[in-house]
């Protein structure tokens, strides 16, 4: 009776032991099932999270050398062909003959001196000529022109006046009232445009005379260079 008490008691405890095996194994399987799956889960995370590493670079191709092409050379530059500028022509010369025809020279022009002039009692400059003659003498045009001026003036007497090329004037005074040309008319060299007078006061200490002038573009010019030029002279 008591034998079979023990082997009871040795069979419960067994019992025990194997249940609180199984419960310890359990206990321990669990434990361990959850590390692992913490650790697997701590794995996906750290995958999740950290970037992939970058593939390592493949290793560059050389590139094969380049030669350098030179460009092509440019077209010669063709220059511009630029017309030369239209030569401003130089007027030519006046060419004047005398007013009149063997005249005595009583007054030559003097820009730079000074000359007594007897009729005012002073000393001027005479820019012109004084041709001495008979009254009635004859006086031509010295060259081809236009009248611009016949007009009685009180100093200087009857007087005409041409226009000529190249903005050259001639002026006649001390003339006689019998003009034979008008405004506007175009005369020749040599056509008659009155006669040598006594008109003018400005030289009245002079016999009877004709005071000849000369101008371009308004400045009085020596008619003493002009004078006898040939028609022909440049």
């Amino acid at each position: 009776m008591k034998k079979g008490k023990t082997f009871l008691t040795l069979l419960s405890l067994a019992g025990i032991i194997t249940v609180i095996t199984m419960t310890v194994a359990n206990t321990m399987t669990t434990h361990l099932e959850q590390e692992l799956l913490k650790k697997a889960n701590t794995e996906i995370l750290k995958a999740v999270i950290t970037p992939p590493k970058s593939a390592p670079k493949a290793t560059a191709t050389p590139k094969a050398a380049v030669i350098p092409t030179l460009p092509p050379s440019p077209s010669p530059l063709i220059p511009i062909q630029t017309p030369a500028p239209t030569p401003i022509p130089t007027p030519k010369k006046l060419h004047i003959v005398l007013p009149v025809a063997g005249a005595e020279v009583l007054s030559e022009y003097t820009e730079d001196v000074l000359v007594f002039q007897a009729t005012y009692g002073d000393y001027r400059t005479h820019l012109g000529i004084d041709f001495g003659g008979e009254e009635g003498t004859p006086v031509y045009a010295a060259s081809d022109g236009i009248v611009t001026r016949n007009e009685f003036d009180y100093e200087q007497g009857y007087t005409v006046e041409l226009s000529h090329d190249g903005g050259y004037f001639t002026t006649y005074t001390n003339l006689a009232d019998d003009q034979v040309v008008s405004v506007g008319q175009v005369v020749l060299q040599g056509d008659r445009i009155g006669t040598m007078g006594e008109s003018g006061i400005w030289e009245a200490h002079l016999p009877c005379h004709l005071h000849f002038e000369l101008s371009k573009d308004g400045e009085l010019l020596n008619p003493q260079d002009f004078l006898y030029a040939s028609l022909t002279e440049e």
